[in-house]
């Protein structure tokens, strides 16, 4: 089976020829200066092994700015968009009895007016044209050879033909045996994606701090407004004496460990010392895009990407002596609990869900949600955004985790947790605030062997 491709430069590609100078071609991926205007776009390719002795050809490849696409008569079927300047297509094409099968990992969505079809795997991305297309897609769903699909398509044959070597040639359609093995097996949809596309390498998305939306979205501030107007002022520990005698640093990381069976109730002294040790705000700053800080931005106790401290802790206490059951958002500069509501259903059961979550079911007796203000992170930050929030849940994990076990409280963070229990609870907007971890903190019920030994 022979492909039939053509070679077009890509849309984005800018051209400029000055008189008696060379012919400059920009885009995405790089420029190329030649002494000769290129051939028209358009040209057919039946023959990939001679296309890459092309010397013109091998230039405009190495600089990401042409592609290959199919089309039905004088209108295209589908168009390959390279995004790396180093994509060739494969030099192998599929034989006409070998078995393929679309990439489990492919999708397909809408950009601006265009219908594409992506996959982290695959250095290009397909802009779909043509019904035809998808069905050929749709066909691919299930295993089927390349000489089957042909027969199936009488009058659209070698279109079709032409379509499958491309999905092939391309990474989208793969032999069913490639998907076979443990690595691919084991391997999340999401995951993959969020992996591929959160790093640098293989797309042409914009990427780190791009501040993509100055001067057209108002960035968030740094502390969220107050949520009620009933608050809880929390106790503030000594910090000049806390360093004078808190246990030692190494001892607190070798006593470190994930607890969930409770002693007595934790008091509200102990909550206030937490959050005032762990994640109250000790500065303010205002914008300077002198010094590159175009946001609202602040200091705390752990580190945040881009100092964006995006976390908001909402706190919903199922047992604490001096604070009555219910959900609580903390507000970290003046350092006070707003409370949101009572005992609801909504907070029964989340702490019955965080409870279940752990190795041994148990009953919390205080439940951290740490939410994340979205905007605050994706305003500033081109395809890793959500990475760095789950970089900075990490981060506050570890800064509760040591603040607990030098307070002798029992630590507990929880892997999972519901995507609408906390927005629901807390009138959240799910795309503009929602949690993303949790952690238990409450009493041990038998006090630390090292603290006796200290003691």
């Amino acid at each position: 089976m022979q492909q039939q491709f053509l070679l077009y430069l890509l849309e984005s590609v800018t051209t400029m020829h000055k008189p008696d100078g060379p012919f400059e071609l920009a885009g995405p991926q790089g420029r190329l200066v030649l002494l000769e205007i290129p051939a028209a776009t358009g040209a057919p390719v039946a023959d990939l092994s001679k296309t890459e002795q092309d010397p013109m050809l091998a230039k405009l490849r190495s600089k990401g700015l042409v592609g290959y696409g199919v089309k039905r008569g004088d209108a295209w079927t589908v168009m390959c968009e390279p995004m790396s300047a180093g994509f060739a297509l494969a030099q192998e094409a599929a034989v006409p009895d070998r078995t393929l099968v679309l990439s489990r990992f492919a999708i397909t969505r809408r950009e601006g007016a265009r219908l594409i079809l992506e996959s982290p795997l695959c250095t290009c991305r397909l802009v779909l044209h043509d019904a035809l297309a998808l069905v050929v897609l749709h066909r691919l769903a299930a295993p089927v050879t390349p000489a089957g699909l042909q027969e199936e398509f009488l009058t659209t044959a070698a279109e079709v033909g032409d379509l499958v070597q491309l999905f092939y040639q391309t990474g989208f359609a793969v032999p069913v045996e490639a998907e076979a093995t443990a690595a691919h097996r084991q391997w999340e949809v999401q995951d993959l994606w969020l992996h591929y596309r959160s790093r640098m390498g293989g797309h042409d998305d914009a990427f780190g701090a791009s501040f993509r939306f100055i001067g057209e979205i108002e960035p968030l501030p740094a502390l969220k407004p107050p949520m009620s107007s009933e608050y809880i002022e929390l106790f503030r520990p000594d910090i000049e004496k806390l360093i004078a005698d808190d246990y030692p640093f190494t001892l607190i990381l070798e006593e470190r460990q994930s607890l969930h069976d409770y002693g007595k109730p934790i008091t509200l002294q102990q909550v206030g010392e937490f959050l005032y040790r762990a994640a109250r705000m000790r500065a303010l700053m205002e914008p300077d895009p002198s010094q590159g800080l175009y946001f609202q931005s602040s200091r705390r106790s752990y580190p945040s990407g881009g100092i964006g401290y995006e976390l908001e802790l909402y706190l919903t206490i199922g047992e604490c002596d001096g604070l009555a059951a219910g959900l609580y958002h903390y507000q970290p500069l003046e350092h006070r609990l707003y409370r949101l509501s009572g005992e609801t259903d909504h907070t029964r059961t989340m702490l019955q869900t965080a409870g279940n979550s752990t190795e041994k079911p148990c009953t919390p007796q205080v439940l951290i949600s740490l939410a994340a203000r979205f905007p605050r992170v994706s305003w500033k930050y081109s395809s890793i955004a959500y990475s760095v929030i789950l970089k900075n849940v990490g981060v506050l994990y570890q800064t509760m985790y040591l603040v607990a076990t030098a307070m002798d409280l029992a630590p507990c963070a929880i892997g999972s947790g519901s995507n609408l229990a906390l927005a629901q609870a807390a009138g959240l907007d799910p795309l503009a605030e929602n949690a993303v971890g949790e952690f238990l903190l409450g009493t041990k019920r038998i006090s630390s062997y090292f603290r006796g030994v200290v003691a």
